[in-house]
């Protein structure tokens, strides 16, 4: 028996000096696909300078080159450190991040929500 799941994304409406995107994807080597699994994270952004859509398509390539980077360790492992590794890189007292990140392994659901941001299953 696997798990059958939809997604349901919602993300509010930023201001000019806010950014919100729901980052999906699914590997298509096997071994990433067995590895790390499905991945999804909505990730928002509230800075007062500078390009938010382009820091905001960084912060996203950054997190994708994190997860889907390193084979070694758990999924969740990954996961969580890809998510702790960004806040940190990107969160500054000029900006603000959230990251809900799910990634679905094997019929697992493993998730972490940093900066403010929640998870609801």
């Amino acid at each position: 028996m696997s798990l059958e799941f939809s997604l349901a994304k919602l993300t509010g409406s930023p201001s000019s000096s806010g950014w919100a995107q729901v980052h999906e994807f699914t590997p298509e080597d096997p071994q990433k696909l067995e590895k790390r699994g499905r991945l999804v994270a909505v990730i928002s952004l509230k800075s007062g300078q500078g390009n938010i859509v382009a820091v905001g398509r960084e912060i996203i390539s950054r997190f994708h080159e994190e997860y889907y980077g390193f084979d070694e360790g758990s999924a969740f492992s990954a996961l969580a450190g890809s998510v702790q590794k960004v806040i940190d890189e990107f969160g500054r007292d000029d900006a603000a991040i959230e990251i809900a990140a799910i990634s679905y392994v094997s019929g697992v659901i493993y998730s972490v929500a940093a900066g403010g941001a929640q998870i609801l299953i």
